[in-house]
């Protein structure tokens, strides 16, 4: 099965993602603060990449850069709904798809499994 790379400094959610990985059968890989997401999606050959627009450093320049890299790399970004202008700037950086976290919560079994 296709690995998912999770870039989630929260814990606790990144904690939830990796349970609903496990209950998924997905395979999900944590990526590391100390180095781009684009080395990371080559270490780890990700298909998708789930991005915490408001907590991970330079979200939306280090998605502009996996987009350009990988264009067949889904990527998806969530933040807060009251984050309206980051959630517009993750579609303008080249997020497949944008979702609030509650949403990205309701959808996670979904978007763990990549085909």
């Amino acid at each position: 099965m296709p690995t998912v790379l999770i870039a989630i400094p929260d814990l606790l959610f990144a904690s939830k993602v990796s349970a609903a990985a496990s209950a998924a059968g997905a395979s999900i890989a944590r990526a590391s603060r100390k180095a781009s997401l684009v080395n990371e999606v080559t270490r780890t050959d990700a298909r998708r990449v789930l991005v915490d627009l408001a907590g991970w450093p330079g979200a939306l320049e280090e998605i502009a850069a996996v987009h350009a890299a990988f264009p067949a790399v889904d990527i998806v970004g969530y933040c807060g709904h009251t984050r309206g202008e980051l959630l517009a700037g993750a579609r303008g950086a080249g997020c497949t798809l944008v979702l609030t976290q509650g949403e990205l919560s309701a959808r996670l079994h979904e978007l763990l499994c990549v085909p």
